[in-house]
């Protein structure tokens, strides 16, 4: 799927809307949320903003920086707050898969936290997280 942007703002836009709707607290369709179309396309998003440069002129000129790019970072640094919410109203089958193996829990983690990007034991720190409240 190629998709094409005007300039970088609509891409970030197209970000936030499906963050907006992938970890919604109290979604309409869940569904969204553990899709993994949906998760493609995040994480397709994601890379394209990770190629961009976003140094603005002001930094530019005023602080010499000639690239930016934090989006690398973003993906790594999950916000508990957003992403909570979603893993609890997922316990259950997570829980179910994670009795299985843990091959299958962490694939449908990676489906379900889709565009963050976070080492094993960061996800099993957070379903336990989950399971606590």
């Amino acid at each position: 799927m190629k998709l094409e942007f005007k300039d970088k703002y609509e891409l970030q836009a197209l970000h936030k809307a499906l963050m907006e709707a992938k970890f919604h607290p109290e979604p309409n369709q869940p569904i969204v949320q553990t899709s993994p179309l949906v998760a493609n396309v995040m994480n397709n998003v994601v890379e394209e903003l990770e190629k961009i440069n976003w140094v603005t002129e002001a930094e530019r000129k005023l602080k010499g920086i000639e690239y930016k790019n934090d989006w690398g970072i973003w993906r790594t640094t999950v916000s508990k707050e957003i992403v909570l919410p979603v893993i609890i109203r997922n316990l259950e089958h997570i829980e179910m898969l994670r009795s299985k193996s843990d091959e299958q829990c962490l694939e449908y983690m990676n489906v379900l936290l889709s565009p963050y990007k976070l080492r094993d034991d960061e996800v099993f720190q957070l379903i336990d997280l989950a399971n606590e409240q």
